[in-house]
């Protein structure tokens, strides 16, 4: 009897939640689709080759201490069905949680799908569409957010571990974290310790699944930072990653790298985002001065100021947009840009502290605003860095606007952007199909005329594949890159490649062929 109840109350959950489960099947199916027209590129050469397997063997000894990040990418490039279905699963998880972090209650899911369709496309291409990226990048992002979904309620209540297998859950997931990209693992280590201390002095008592997950986090950092890399780093030995030591090195560095990557791949380059916090701002000053009819002058400047600074960044950006070349201050451009971007997010956390009433929601927005600031801190001494560091970064905004959304409006009007943010996603998802398409078919078509033409001749021109700047570095045009292609192909290392425009190659392709 228990057993049919059980079933008809499950079967009763189906029903009353079909449209979202369509919505959700639908949305993994399309990234599955969208996820197999991803070729392999650069380093998916290399982790699916032999050489992959060497440095498995060697337990990624004087490589890298990302060891689940390393077997992940492993598995994921030797299958392009496995890839697509992690891929669509991390990305539906990561659109999901976005959303129900913010309200578990009401349905979000559409436009956080929209933004992560949104994301600038050389952090898309460097995270999503590029199997190595992915397999560290969004991977660890989705872990953290699976904590911070653990802990939403922190702020304002008191949750004792309620599930069976908690405590292992938290401790693996924790040590699991930890394991995939730096700047997260350092981060997921801090976030544990400032949640056991903000735990206990609020409510006296700390759940014991968040010591375990403080345990698991702390052990995954020393799993991770005893590898004998991080020492060849530290000492300058490695020919490829440097960490500024001294105090001046430290100083050029953090400047070097926040004025010549950080302000743009963080903030700056990110317009699409900036323009919505910038109009959802506005509204949050608009409808406080109108409820607040008593506010000081002081506090009145504060917030106009800051929402001026953030409207003329905003028309700055777009100049950008439309006239990239233009620079403002010549050869200080960067350094003004750099600096007005400390400003901008400055101006967005005070009309959050002053224009927020709701005590948790303002508590939230904080903890994301601080969280960008956390993660972004240890790309400041180190080097290189690109635009797929900023993942993390880019989904902590996501849920920062899904945040505000939810404070500034109720159910009709969350629905009417709701269903604005539908549209907008089926264009994306057309829009990325067309190009994404494209570059398949090109692409097995290059790899075709490869294996092809390798057994009758050993120089080969080879197309640059179309719209190459939605993939990372998708053409092997050195010798090592080419020598890992060939090797992830099985070509023999003696072919030797030439690198032409596709349209030139596609001209004589035929004739070649014949």
């Amino acid at each position: 009897m228990k057993n049919l109840n059980n079933k008809s109350v499950f079967w009763e959950l189906i029903n009353q939640n079909k449209g979202k489960i369509i919505c959700y099947t639908l949305i993994v199916i399309l990234f599955f689709v969208l996820a197999l027209l991803f070729p392999y590129t650069r380093d998916d050469w290399t982790w699916g080759s032999h050489i992959g397997i060497n440095r498995l063997n060697d337990l990624f000894k004087n490589y890298n201490g990302r060891y689940f990040g390393n077997l992940v990418v492993i598995l994921l490039t030797r299958s392009n069905i496995l890839k697509s279905i992690c891929m669509s699963l991390v990305l539906f998880g990561i659109i999901y949680l976005s959303s129900k972090i913010v309200n578990k209650t009401k349905n979000f899911f559409l436009i956080s799908t929209m933004l992560i369709l949104a994301t600038p496309k050389d952090i898309f291409s460097q995270s999503i569409a590029w199997t190595s990226g992915f397999s560290n990048y969004a991977i660890s992002i989705f872990l953290t957010l699976c904590y911070i979904y653990l802990i939403r309620d922190i702020f304002n209540e008191y949750k004792p571990d309620k599930l069976k297998y908690s405590f292992l859950l938290y401790f693996v997931l924790g040590f699991s974290s930890a394991l995939f990209i730096e700047h997260l693992t350092i981060y997921n280590l801090i976030l544990s310790i400032l949640v056991i201390i903000y735990s206990f002095i609020k409510y006296r008592k700390v759940a014991f699944s968040k010591l375990l997950y403080f345990l698991g986090a702390a052990l995954g950092a020393f799993t991770m930072f005893s590898n004998e890399a991080y020492q060849s780093i530290a000492h300058n030995d490695d020919f490829y990653r440097i960490v500024a030591m001294s105090f001046l090195d430290v100083l050029k560095r953090v400047y070097n790298n926040y004025f010549g990557v950080i302000y743009k791949e963080l903030i700056f380059s990110n317009f699409i985002i900036n323009i919505i916090i910038t109009s959802l701002l506005l509204i949050l000053v608009y409808n406080f001065f109108a409820k607040e009819k008593k506010v000081s002058k002081q506090k009145r400047n504060v917030i106009l100021v800051s929402i001026n600074i953030n409207l003329i960044f905003i028309i700055y950006c777009l100049f950008k947009v439309l006239n990239p070349s233009w620079n403002i201050l010549l050869k200080y451009t960067d350094f003004f840009e750099g600096v007005f971007t400390i400003i901008y997010a400055i101006s967005i956390l005070l009309i959050v502290i002053f224009t927020v009433s709701n005590k948790n929601k303002k508590q939230k927005l904080i903890f994301y605003l601080l969280s960008i600031v956390v993660m972004t801190l240890p790309l400041l001494l180190v080097t290189p860095i690109w635009a797929r560091n900023f993942m993390s970064t880019y989904v902590i905004f996501i849920i920062f606007i899904i945040e505000i959304i939810d404070y500034l409006f109720k159910d009709k009007a969350q629905t009417f952007i709701i269903k604005i943010s539908a549209l907008i996603s089926l264009v994306l998802i057309v829009f990325l199909f067309s190009i994404y398409g494209y570059i398949y078919i090109i692409n097995e078509e290059r790899n075709y005329y490869i294996l092809h033409q390798s057994k009758v001749t050993k120089n080969i021109d080879i197309p640059i594949l179309p719209y190459s700047n939605y993939l990372w570095r998708s053409t092997p045009d050195s010798k090592h890159w080419q020598s890992r292609y060939k090797y992830y192909y099985n070509i023999e290392q003696e072919v030797e490649f030439n690198p032409i425009p596709y349209k030139e190659w596609f001209a004589h392709k035929d004739q070649i062929e014949s």
